[in-house]
């Protein structure tokens, strides 16, 4: 809308004509003469046309939330006692501090299962690696048997590792082949000197290799026994090995570790925050 100035002006001095009347009446079809009044209270303004940049904002209703991806939930995974609360609503914590401390002797149970299953792992093992030195030792034995070689410090080695009845045998089979061993080289010195008879140092030699495939047969016979008792001990291992993992993976759903012991389940901050809410 515009209102001329020429216009207000005229009709305000009461100065027209005849011909200015008809000017008026033209004018008065295509222009609209508003009082300042309702200006105002329109609020009609008046600028310039041209290019201006129009403000386009669109209202809708909402809340504002946290972004969800931001957000972390947390919960004792153990059933329990709170004992401790040490952060509130509001309070800014860091990854890994401790918010709460519970006591569960759920907790406590799973621990204590994890660390037997541990430590029958080890001591199957142990065992394990034990019969496996004692089997290496065994055969090297019976290869130096077959090579003639002195068996002294690997018989020494391996009673060592015997056990029990294993480890009479073996005394006792080596001993009468020492001393079959003996006989037959004191026979074979005699015999050089003509001191003994030719048959004697043959059945001394006969007892000598008796004695000494007595003892291979001994050491072949613990031998076959503790390569049974290895695969045994192999399956135990296997099913040990087996039974450690589920209690560990027990304890590792709980997300808590593997070395401490007791029914302490410590809450921690799993990211740097504000503490926003608790149920």
């Amino acid at each position: 809308f515009s209102s001329p100035p020429e216009a207000a002006s005229s009709h305000e001095n009461g100065e027209h004509t005849e011909g200015a009347d008809h000017d008026e009446h033209t004018e008065e079809t295509d222009v609209l003469t508003l009082s300042q009044k309702v200006i105002e209270t329109s609020d009609i303004r008046w600028n310039t046309a041209g290019p201006q940049e129009i403000p386009h904002e669109i209202i809708f209703p909402g809340k504002i939330a946290a972004v969800q991806d931001h957000l972390a939930q947390l919960s004792a995974r153990v059933p329990g006692v709170v004992t401790g609360v040490y952060k509130h609503l509001g309070d800014t914590v860091k990854k890994g501090e401790v918010l709460a401390r519970i006591e569960s002797t759920e907790l406590g149970r799973l621990r204590l299962n994890y660390q037997q299953k541990q430590k029958n792992l080890q001591q199957i093992q142990a065992r394990y690696t034990l019969e496996q030195r004692f089997i290496e030792h065994t055969q090297t034995l019976i290869n130096a048997l077959g090579r003639s070689q002195s068996m002294a410090p690997l018989h020494n080695k391996l009673t060592q590792q015997a056990v029990g009845t294993e480890r009479s045998l073996l005394t006792q089979a080596y001993t009468r082949y020492r001393l079959a061993e003996q006989r037959h080289q004191r026979e074979q010195t005699l015999l050089q000197k003509q001191a003994t008879t030719l048959a004697d140092a043959q059945q001394a030699e006969k007892q000598w290799v008796d004695a000494q495939a007595d003892y291979q047969g001994s050491v072949e016979q613990i031998l076959r026994e503790r390569q049974f008792t290895l695969i045994r001990l192999e399956q135990e291992r296997n099913q040990a090995q087996t039974d450690r993992d589920l209690a560990q993976q027990a304890l590792s759903v709980l997300n808590v570790s593997l070395t401490e012991t007791g029914t302490a389940y410590i809450l921690r901050s799993p990211i740097t925050g504000t503490l926003l809410a608790k149920y």
